[in-house]
């Protein structure tokens, strides 16, 4: 039976893969895992936090791949999401949930954080490349040099890339953005109180090369769907 949706595609690949792990390393490793969307190549995988996502690429991403394919009846690439707000987390020693709001600019999110931070997701970014998957580096890429970083690194290893510039209307992203802060579960620390600051210094991707607009005001459903339909034509 071939598989086409990313729920039901990852159902039962994760079947498959629970008989082939213990207990321990199902609940560990993988039980947090949700499905983001499935193409005719690619399959995305979220995780929740950084950890969860470097023990799976240094251990289990042959197997993750292998049971995709089974279920899928075909070889599909799999996405590694490397997200900045983990990783500036994980830099400063702090727990991915723990939140540590601050002023625009100040805390966690000084210039030189800011500058380590995007450093190693990008080094994050060659590694996973270096070893042949799919990478999507979710971060606000605030400046042109910042993203030219990231076009740097795909040109030196002769990787496709694309910027995907997801933006909505200011009340959109208000409502979100006060969401996000009320949900524990989450990473960020942005609240909507920084929204002002952040578009004040803010360099939009306007005219750069590779750049796809993806208006994300619709449900996420739809916003990924689109997302996935550009990139697949770019």
């Amino acid at each position: 039976m071939l598989v086409t949706d990313a729920q039901s595609l990852w159902t039962t690949g994760a079947e498959a893969l629970r008989g082939q792990v213990s207990d321990a390393t199902w609940k560990t490793w993988f039980e947090g895992i949700t499905p983001v969307e499935a193409t005719d190549r690619t399959l995305v995988l979220a995780v929740p936090n950084t950890l969860v996502k470097e023990r799976i690429e240094g251990r289990y991403l042959e197997l993750v791949r292998d049971v995709v394919a089974d279920a899928s009846s075909r070889q599909l690439d799999i996405a590694i999401v490397v997200r900045t707000d983990a990783v500036r987390k994980r830099l400063a020693g702090v727990r991915p949930t723990t939140r540590r709001a601050s002023s625009f600019g100040e805390g966690l999110y000084t210039p030189e954080i800011g500058r380590q931070t995007y450093t190693e997701a990008l080094r994050q970014a060659r590694k996973l490349l270096q070893a042949g998957w799919a990478v999507l580096i979710d971060g606000t890429f605030s400046t042109a040099a910042e993203r030219q970083q990231a076009r740097e690194l795909a040109s030196d290893l002769g990787r496709p890339f694309a910027i995907l510039w997801c933006d909505a209307p200011d009340a959109v992203l208000d409502i979100r953005l006060r969401q996000r802060a009320a949900d524990i579960r989450q990473v960020s620390d942005a609240g909507p109180e920084l929204l002002a600051a952040h578009r004040a210094r803010y360099e939009p991707p306007d005219g750069e090369s590779e750049t796809i607009r993806v208006d994300t005001t619709a449900g996420p459903d739809a916003v990924v769907a689109a997302a996935l339909r550009a990139l697949s034509s770019a």
